[in-house]
């Protein structure tokens, strides 16, 4: 049973391990890069001829632009266009360039973004290589973009229903030919027809009524994969933020865990109802993950509300064809939002923070501060991680795009 007094505690105690961090975050103050860019500290040789600009606004680069700061720990800024107040809801890296969404896409060239399309809010996005990208928004609409010869030429598709629109939640495929479009509540498929024609149509729709007394609705927050048969579905239900994940593999979908609530407004609790045969994830460990290898998912409920003691959660697909589900208890993390490059190398970004582990899933569970402090003056956002290497790492939220390209 999870009370929602217990909740109003978790949340409590979340913004005093905020502010705490805060505290310990304002001790390391940051040094703005020299006019050759030489901190001392771990940069990119090209991105981080900077500006010295405060929380929100970005400039334009120039021969005279004040540098851009990093963090003690090697984040980065990056420039914004200066014709906009660029802000990033998704960003997704490949080697040596990403994409960013939001007021528009962009393109990180290696020194500053570059603004592709300006023409719609997207919610998400997800590129196959450099020259193709996908962005999506909250009316169920995709934006498609190739470049050919140095040209951007641009398409918008309609994937949710004109009459129910919904919001795009997440992008991925396998590849330019595999793309996959989560919205709230169901997940389309991007495959080619008869002729070559490429249509979309719906791939995975649930089929359980709601109960409008238990607010036990079905929400998909994330679709990821790595490759066209590992392909894994994160949603959740209701109040009780009880954990949906489904995987597909040759055409089938799997349900991997799965649980219905049940609530009462007498004493303002939410019980979790087990579904027979099906494990129960409970706890919001399915609002988002990331794929660790093929066939191992990581997740975690670290900064969710009525999660009182955050844990990670680690789902690996047997060659038996059964299913593993492990538990750890963590401290330190700082939010849902986890990328790694092993078990012993995992980051989790959240509100205002970023933090690092070695030894989230082989040991004491503990993560501590990966400073994003520039200039002095934390940053106040909710924070996402990812990357592609050591070399390349991002974190990123509202007007903020850190670069990390050194350890």
């Amino acid at each position: 049973m999870r009370a929602f007094a217990g909740a109003l505690a978790a949340v409590a105690s979340l913004f005093v391990y905020g502010a705490c961090a805060g505290g310990q975050n304002d001790e390391q103050a940051t040094t703005p890069a020299g006019p050759d860019g030489g901190t001392g500290l771990p940069t990119s040789e090209n991105a981080e001829a900077g500006t010295d600009r405060d929380a929100t606004t970005p400039r334009d680069a120039g021969d005279d632009a004040p540098p851009l700061y990093c963090s003690t720990a090697g984040w980065c800024e990056t420039r914004f266009p200066e014709d906009a107040e660029y802000f990033v809801d998704d960003l997704w890296p490949l080697e040596g360039t990403a994409f960013a969404a939001h007021n528009g896409i962009a393109q990180y060239d290696g020194t500053k973004w570059i603004s592709l399309y300006d023409e719609t809010i997207f919610t998400s996005i997800w590129a196959p290589n450099a020259n193709e990208v996908w962005a999506g928004d909250y009316m169920g609409a995709v934006t498609h973009g190739t470049r050919s010869a140095g040209t951007w030429t641009w398409s918008t598709e309609t994937v949710a229903s004109p009459t129910e629109p919904e919001q795009v939640t997440s992008i991925w495929g396998s590849g330019p030919d595999d793309v996959y479009v989560a919205t709230e509540t169901k997940l389309y498929h991007r495959t080619a027809g008869n002729g070559g024609a490429s249509t979309w149509s719906v791939d995975y729709q649930d089929n359980v009524p709601p109960n409008i007394f238990n607010n036990d609705g079905f929400r998909i927050w994330q679709i990821t994969g790595s490759g066209a048969d590992d392909v894994w579905l994160l949603a959740s239900r209701g109040w009780g933020n009880c954990s949906t994940l489904i995987h597909k593999s040759k055409g089938q979908f799997t349900t991997l865990a799965d649980c219905r609530t049940s609530c009462s407004f007498d004493t303002w609790t939410c019980d979790i109802v087990p579904v027979p045969s099906i494990p129960v994830m409970p706890d919001a460990f399915t609002h988002s993950g990331f794929l660790l290898q093929p066939g191992t998912l990581l997740s975690t409920n670290a900064g969710e509300l009525f999660v009182a003691n955050p844990s990670m959660q680690r789902v690996r697909l047997l060659p038996s064809g059964e299913t593993e589900i492990n538990r750890t208890p963590i401290s330190g993390a700082a939010g849902i939002s986890l990328w790694g490059l092993s078990e012993t190398d995992l980051y989790s970004a959240g509100w205002t923070m970023l933090t690092h582990s070695s030894n989230a899933l082989t040991g004491a569970g503990t993560f501590a501060i990966s400073t994003l402090v520039l200039n002095g003056a934390p940053l106040v956002y909710n924070f996402k991680v990812r990357g592609t290497s050591a070399s390349d790492i991002w974190v990123f939220g509202g007007p903020y795009a850190l670069h990390k390209t050194a350890r």
